[in-house]
């Protein structure tokens, strides 16, 4: 891994640069673990490492495609059965991945490929670690925070002046509104809506 640390400062490689660094990296992983490749070729290290920026700190920017949650992808899932560009890179640059194993990031960047930053790992490791981290907090989404909320602050105004003169029952407010009576009761009461 001597020649990824080298490379790691270069802002963008040249073509030539590119094909000696893939060169060496594959000689340098086949010496030090033959199962590496599976019979890939270097033309599919070097679709890989065209996708990749380096030169922003240690991580390896994954600049092609990704998914919603921010996970780099590539169309190999013919060469490896799978198009998650982090998992790609571990098996590119380390080996095989065993059943029901994830690979975790070290750096927490999801768009990260480095091979350095990928450690194998349970899910129960990778929630815990995501727990522990504080990556998996996300605050509720209750009232008007809420992208997907049927109710504005003036509607709860005026849903509480009404429960609060008997005009209708919860239920009647509930269908009035065209939202749970659970809803309406929650307004009332101040949980969803601070108003």
């Amino acid at each position: 891994m001597a020649n990824i640390k080298k490379n790691a400062s270069h802002r963008q490689m040249s073509r030539w640069e590119e094909a000696e660094f893939i060169k060496t990296t594959v000689r340098d992983n086949k010496k030090a673990n033959p199962s590496l490749t599976y019979g890939v070729n270097s033309s599919l290290y070097l679709r890989f490492i065209e996708k990749v920026a380096w030169g922003m700190g240690e991580c390896w920017y994954w600049v092609a495609g990704t998914d919603e949650s921010g996970y780099g992808r590539m169309g190999m899932r013919r060469y490896f059965g799978e198009n998650k560009a982090h998992r790609i890179s571990y098996r590119l640059f380390k080996g095989s991945i065993p059943e029901k194993m994830v690979v975790m990031h070290t750096c927490d960047v999801r768009s990260c490929v480095n091979p350095d930053h990928l450690v194998l790992g349970t899910q129960k490791e990778n929630v815990l670690d995501m727990t522990i981290k504080g990556r998996g907090v996300y605050p509720q989404m209750f009232g008007p925070n809420n992208p997907m909320a049927k109710l504005t602050t003036e509607s709860v105004k005026l849903i509480k002046e009404m429960k609060l003169n008997n005009v209708m029952t919860q239920k009647e407010i509930a269908q009035y509104f065209r939202v749970s009576p659970m809803t309406i009761s929650r307004a009332v009461r101040g949980i969803s809506y601070n108003g």
